[in-house]
């Protein structure tokens, strides 16, 4: 080309006007200025110029390897970066192609606390649903959860208390019950006696009420607390019989329609009581019982009892049963004390 000074070997070839070693000129001082003869830093392997055929040798590196290294703006135009083989956005029938990755993926590759927060709605999924009407699930909660260290018995001891027919069991479902337009659900019973009494949770259920209601359980205890659970409640039950039996009932005697724990509302009595030197309750039920179509209520003071000399082992309970005081509650407690 014009303007350019090309020199020609003794062939008759160009040759670069550039001297190649004249950087050599510009390295420091105490860097390896005397590259070998090859042209590679001192110490770097030879690098064989002809395979063993004779043939020229062909550099190692793919010269596509950069791109895989280049900013993602300078990726193809239809959005995936130069060679990569088209993904077709349609399936062979007209339909749009859906994406082979599950968008639900990465979370398998997330921190287990990032994952629960990235996932508002599966968490509200497994919550539990808890029946208004007594703080209790609505479910039967029988699945043992993680941080458990041993199976746990899941079956449910029979009550001798009957059970209302409009009773919202919180243990389970009865399509019986609602067949009656009861509200609330009911459990079936081990023995197929539906709708006639009420059944205890199991050690499995039990377990992790304790749990929701942030307690530290052990596993171990559960056969010893479930029990000492039903019989307490089987006193409280008979208590509520001996007020009953003042009361005119021709219906059959009286069915437990629902109950509720209270445990940090503290009854008037109970407050009084401690004023006088008495501890306060341990736990508050408030049982609301059918009277021949009549709901009535009565307030349990659960207190720790005095041991038993002869068996100082044993676990002991006092009950405190009363009627609200309604003016029917107030009329009972009258007849209670006049009477009985």
């Amino acid at each position: 080309m014009a303007g350019q000074d090309h020199t020609q070997d003794k062939d008759g070839a160009a040759k670069c006007p550039v001297d190649h070693s004249t950087f050599k000129h510009f390295l420091p001082k105490d860097s390896p200025s005397s590259a070998s003869a090859s042209g590679l830093p001192e110490g770097h392997p030879s690098v064989p110029m002809t395979t063993p055929e004779g043939d020229a040798a062909k550099c190692p590196v793919s010269p596509e390897a950069h791109k895989h290294f280049m900013p993602r703006s300078a990726v193809s135009a239809g959005g995936l970066p130069e060679g990569h083989p088209s993904v077709p956005t349609t399936t062979p029938d007209g339909e749009p192609a859906k994406c082979p990755v599950s968008p639900e993926a990465h979370k398998h590759f997330l921190p287990r606390s990032a994952a629960s927060q990235t996932s508002p709605s599966t968490q509200e999924d497994k919550t539990l649903k808890i029946d208004p009407t007594n703080n209790m699930p609505a479910t039967p909660d029988q699945f043992r959860i993680s941080s458990q260290r041993k199976d746990l018995a899941t079956e449910r001891e029979i009550s001798s208390i009957p059970k209302s027919a409009n009773s919202p069991d919180p243990y389970g479902d009865s399509a019986k019950n609602k067949a009656a337009g009861a509200s609330g659900a009911h459990a079936p019973d081990p023995d197929s006696d539906q709708g006639e009494v009420w059944i205890y949770p199991s050690e499995q259920m039990f377990f992790n009420a304790m749990k929701r209601k942030n307690w530290n359980p052990r596993e171990e205890d559960m056969k010893f607390v479930v029990p000492i659970h039903n019989m307490v409640n089987e006193m409280a039950w008979k208590h509520i019989l001996r007020w009953e039996k003042l009361m005119e009932n021709t219906c059959g005697g009286p069915k437990l329609v629902k109950f509720e724990g209270k445990p940090k509302e503290i009854t008037p009595k109970a407050r009084i009581r401690s004023w006088m030197g008495y501890t306060l309750p341990f736990d508050r039920h408030d049982w609301v019982v059918d009277r021949c179509g009549k709901q009535v209520t009565y307030i349990i003071d659960f207190y720790s009892g005095q041991p038993d000399p002869r068996y100082p082992e044993a676990p002991s309970f006092y009950l405190d049963v009363r009627p609200k005081l309604t003016a029917e509650g107030a009329w009972q407690r009258f007849k209670k004390f006049m009477f009985d």
